[in-house]
């Protein structure tokens, strides 16, 4: 997965909790609801002008279906 950096917005979704209920710690949704943190394993990061995906990632794919702007492409040729 790739951020692409003209769409990021650092809304956060990615790299927070469930973007179902905002104000959920990750915790109660995987018990109430099996949603859980957008990223399972933790592979997306704050950066200075974009959040940036690390190598911990596993090409789950929740990153790009929960992000609002489409800034987030599983295929690097769509990083402009």
């Amino acid at each position: 997965m790739y951020v692409i950096n003209s769409k990021c917005t650092k809304c956060d979704i990615c790299l927070t909790g469930c973007p179902i209920m905002p104000d959920c710690n990750g915790y109660k949704c995987r018990i109430e609801c099996g949603t859980g943190y957008v990223c399972p394993v933790g592979a997306i990061i704050k950066g200075k002008t974009q959040n940036i995906i690390t190598d911990k990632c596993i090409d789950c794919g929740n990153c790009v279906y929960f992000c609002q702007a489409g800034a987030i492409s599983p295929s690097l040729s769509c990083t402009a």
